[in-house]
């Protein structure tokens, strides 16, 4: 978009007769007003205009000088949006694509904020279910494409139920060791967790 942005201001400058920064086309509140907006408020001093005046003018203008199939120009008050073509963006981003290839959509490493993205965070003495995965898969995507673009990404799994549960299963262990095969599994486990809480309602002791 920043493409856009330095096409405008090359334009507006050419029409206007003075010098106009990209910095200073903005993106309008309602986007259906359109993609950038030029503020004339500005020149009503030295040309001694109302900006809404000002505006129509410049737009007029401005369309002389802009390739229509990349954008139209508009007023809105004393704003003069411009608004992107379908083909404008089409083109864009996929000369954008070919040329960079796998850099497409890249920013410096770590030139942006940190961001904290926290996995599905699994109880480690229950089996892995279908909603682990999907936060997993989401996670990781989202993580990778803030590392893309430049974010410091730290990545967490807290593996979290490390209290009473384990002492619970601890004396489950004890006490059904005999009943329990040589090769323990994650099912087994769960298995005698859930009896060692039916059979503390009937001893207390336990």
């Amino acid at each position: 978009m920043e493409k856009f942005k330095l096409e405008i201001a090359k334009a507006l400058s050419e029409t206007i007769g003075t010098t106009v920064n990209p910095a200073e086309i903005v993106t309008p509140p309602d986007r259906n007003l359109g993609d950038f907006a030029f503020p004339c408020f500005r020149l009503s001093k030295s040309l001694q205009k109302a900006p809404p005046i000002i505006a129509g003018e410049i737009a007029i203008a401005a369309a002389k000088v802009i390739n229509a199939e990349l954008m139209t120009v508009t007023t809105a008050g004393p704003y003069v949006n411009f608004s992107l073509t379908k083909k404008a963006i089409t083109h864009n981003i996929l000369n954008e694509v070919l040329n960079l290839k796998s850099n497409y959509g890249s920013g410096q490493k770590n030139s942006k904020l940190n961001w904290v993205f926290e996995f599905s965070s699994p109880n480690v003495a229950k089996p892995f279910q279908i909603y682990h995965l999907r936060t997993t898969i989401v996670g990781a995507s989202l993580s990778r494409i803030a590392r893309h673009r430049g974010y410091q990404v730290t990545t967490i799994n807290h593996l979290g139920d490390w209290g009473t549960q384990y002492g619970k299963l601890a004396i489950a262990l004890k006490r059904y060791a005999s009943e329990l095969p040589s090769e323990i599994t994650l099912k087994h486990l769960v298995d005698i967790y859930v009896r060692i809480h039916k059979d503390m309602e009937s001893d207390p002791s336990i």
